[in-house]
């Protein structure tokens, strides 16, 4: 697992605040988005148009949450049916930093959302 990808992650989180906690669907969703916005951050785009075809995808992010986690650099919380995760203090610190160093979409450089599918 790149260490891109894991401070892409924290960034994402940190976005949200501090404190802010999130679903195992949410992070799937998140992971989904920066994949489908900006692949090469997450080394290249996944072609999965099923559930099937994102398991490549999803153990992706299993990984990188299992890191971060490791890092203490975020938490888990064992709720019911699905883990919750929060930034901690560190993580938190981490991911503004990357938000902070990290250079401003353009109109040419970012993406476009359009709705639908694609």
């Amino acid at each position: 697992m790149t260490r891109n990808c894991e401070n892409i992650v924290v960034a994402a989180f940190a976005a949200a605040g501090l404190g802010a906690a999130f679903g195992w669907i949410r992070v799937q969703k998140l992971l989904f988005l920066i994949d489908r916005q900006s692949p090469s951050r997450l080394g290249g785009r996944s072609s999965a148009s099923s559930r099937t075809a994102m398991d490549p995808l999803y153990r992706t992010l299993y990984d990188v949450t299992q890191e971060i986690v490791a890092a203490d650099d975020a938490r888990i919380e064992n709720s019911q049916p699905y883990p919750r995760y929060s930034l901690t203090q560190a993580g938190y610190r981490r991911g503004t930093a990357t938000l902070a160093s990290s250079p401003s979409p353009s109109p040419t450089t970012s993406g476009v959302w359009r709705g639908g599918s694609s």
